[in-house]
């Protein structure tokens, strides 16, 4: 009869947490990569958003700044229902949580100024006007407008393809400002404003340099139109500020448009954008696309669509600059 300690020296050691003993190669067992589950729930702390108040302020061409990595769509919706608040505008791409522009007085000015315009041009009050809208823009991808324009009785979209949880319709028009972030970030998100999944039918975007040392501005507007044969370029570029565009950022602009002789205004053979009304700095926005998807179509006193006078947007960001 075998003994109690000679049966079990016979058998497979049992797992123990502190057993360090070699394992043989006959023991072994292959590696199974595996990736780690995406995050349940996205944290962004006070210091990571002044370091990206800090990078963006100091070094705006290098473009957004990271604060978090592999966040699904729904974690970062859950996020901004709680944190609408957050004091730098932050959106998800790709799965990426990005921080890439500082709310500060010219922005949110020039924003402003840009709502209460179109809010006085719609008499018959059929357009609903708003700012700092999230829109689902792609699978893992969620935007956020500096300002919006929808037609009031836009139809709802098909299930699951409203602009947010709530289910709505997308807005026909969106508008962006940007102080610091860059125009070739901003140039870069018109594929996603314009994604498949949207039904966004213009962007303009408002691009506002820092001032210089002699209290000068350069501005920049551009209006992208989703019907555009190549919706990625703008189908309008007009230089309004008080300075022209030089350096890298007047390469940027060249590269977007296709070369010099795409744009318009300041520093490109125009007058001075020096008095409201030059028609040469009247951003317009056609009736056609702003009412697209109203069933009742564009009203009669709106069908030549919408001038926004750039004359008003340069005095609003030299106030917002506090410039002299």
């Amino acid at each position: 009869m075998s003994s109690l300690y000679s049966s079990a020296s016979s058998e497979t050691p049992r797992y123990h947490p502190y057993n360090t003993r070699a394992t043989t190669k006959s023991e072994s067992s292959p590696t199974v990569p595996f990736a780690l589950p995406p995050p349940n729930r996205l944290r962004i702390a006070k210091f990571q958003f002044e370091k990206a108040k800090y990078q963006l302020l100091s070094q705006p061409s290098n473009g957004p700044v990271t604060l978090a990595q592999g966040i699904s769509l729904e974690v970062y919706s859950k996020y901004r229902s709680s944190h609408e608040d957050s004091p730098i505008h932050i959106r998800l791409v790709n799965g990426n949580v990005e921080a890439y522009e500082i709310p500060r007085r010219p922005h949110t000015s020039v924003t402003g100024l840009i709502m209460i315009s179109v809010g006085l041009w719609d008499a018959a009050r059929d357009l609903d006007v708003g700012a700092d809208l999230d829109m689902v823009v792609g699978a893992d991808s969620m935007l956020m407008s500096d300002g919006y324009i929808l037609p009031r009785r836009r139809p709802d979209p098909p299930q699951g393809q409203g602009m947010d949880s709530l289910g709505g319709p997308y807005p026909t028009v969106v508008i962006q400002v940007a102080t610091t972030q860059s125009i070739n970030d901003a140039h870069a998100k018109v594929a996603k404003w314009f994604s498949p999944r949207t039904t966004i039918q213009l962007l303009l975007v408002i691009k506002i340099w820092e001032p210089r040392l002699d209290n000068t501005l350069a501005m920049v507007a551009l209006l992208y139109r989703r019907q555009n044969p190549n919706p990625l370029v703008p189908i309008s570029a007009i230089s309004f500020g008080t300075a022209s565009i030089t350096g890298q950022a007047l390469q940027s602009l060249q590269d977007i448009m296709g070369g010099p002789n795409f744009v318009n205004g300041v520093g490109y053979g125009g007058a001075p954008c020096d008095a409201p009304g030059i028609p040469m700095y009247q951003m317009n926005l056609p009736a056609a696309d702003i009412y697209n998807g109203d069933p009742q179509g564009i009203p009669a006193g709106n069908v030549l669509g919408f001038n926004l006078d750039l004359w008003d947007i340069l005095v609003r960001a030299r106030e917002g600059y506090r410039l002299p």
